[in-house]
Formats: C-alpha cells, structure tokens, sequence
C-alpha cells in the first residue's frame, strides 16, 4: 500500500558576534531546526531494521554560546582555538529503539543535550598543520511517546556516543621535488565513546 505524508515546518537562526580586538571574539546564536526523517530511519532496510512510517520529524530549540582566540600574525607558531558551549531542546528525537525481533527507528518526546566543543589548530612551520577537536555532550530524556518506555525518563539515550575526538596532522608542500610540483599527505585519528 501506498504511503503518503505531508507535514510543513518553517526554520530560522539568529546570531551576534563580538570581536573584541583582532584575536578574540565571541558570539551567541539561537535556531530552530528541525529533521525530517531520512529513507533508512522512515523504511527500515528490509533486512534487520523494521518500518517506521509513523516516524515524526524532529523539532529543536538550539541555543550555542561560542568563544575564539587566534595568536598574534606576527608569532613563530600560529595557532588558535574555537570553543562552544550548547543546549540543544529536541522534540521528536529519532533514534533506534531494540524493539521484538528487529529494531525500528522510534521518536523520543523531549530530549535535552548541553554540552561543549572545542577546536584547536597548529601551524608548526609552512608545511606542517594539527587540527583537532573534541566533543562532549550529555542527553537527557524528558519525556517519552510511549507509556512503556517510562522508565527512560531522566537517563540517557540509549546507544548515543557522549565523547567524540578528532586529530589531524597536514603535510604540504609546493616543492617537493622541483618548483610548482605538489604535494600533500595528511594523517588522522577518530575516537569515539
């Protein structure tokens, strides 16, 4: 059978910045978002993830708080940092839920996020760069759709990872072996908990 469905949501975002010289700044926005679900979350795989076609979109509230530093041009090493701190107010949260035999992508009521992500980058020399970040949340569920899934109330999302960290080392050079030839080699490393 056919499956049809229309829903409308309308989004925006605000934001200010700050600078208070040429090296530092900060900046606050808000926005309302919103998710609709995509084919694997609303179809299922036919396979080991069952159907869900009354899936909801998300909505959220996002509020971020941002602050930045960047060293002076006229330092031997340049380097700077990013660091934002967020709440996220989500309804409809879509996530995977261990239902029966096969597990289907269900919605959370209310779901909280606050937390902080912070970046950091390095030039060592002309042909050296670190880039790396660092992500750490926390989520709170505030309300469940279904009275079966009370027990979720004021714990965490099941199965959502709470720290993410990201490096990157950059090679580049224009001569390597001659003028104008080029080259570029990057190493990186994820990690996630």
């Amino acid at each position: 059978q056919p499956v049809s469905k229309s829903e409308s949501e309308v989004g925006y975002y605000a934001a200010a910045k700050y600078e208070f010289n040429d090296r530092i700044f900060a900046r606050g926005s808000y926005e309302r978002g919103f998710r609709i679900p995509n084919l694997n979350e609303f179809f299922g795989n036919g396979i080991f993830v069952a159907q869900n076609t009354g899936l909801k979109p998300e909505t959220s509230n996002n509020f971020n708080l941002e602050f930045g530093y960047q060293s002076a041009p006229e330092s031997s090493v340049e380097w700077g940092i990013e660091t934002n701190v967020f709440f996220r107010d989500t309804d409809d949260l879509i996530f995977l839920t261990p239902v029966e035999v096969n597990p289907r992508y269900t919605n959370q009521k209310s779901v909280n996020t606050f937390g902080f992500e912070s970046e950091v980058y390095v030039t060592i020399s002309p042909k050296f760069k670190f880039t790396g970040n660092v992500t750490k949340f926390s989520q709170e569920i505030r309300e469940v759709e279904n009275v079966i899934d009370n027990f979720l109330i004021g714990t965490a999302n099941p199965n959502t990872p709470d720290f993410i960290a990201f490096g990157r080392l950059d090679f580049n050079t224009s001569d390597l072996f001659s003028d104008g030839d080029g080259f570029r080699a990057s190493l990186q490393h994820y990690f996630v908990e």
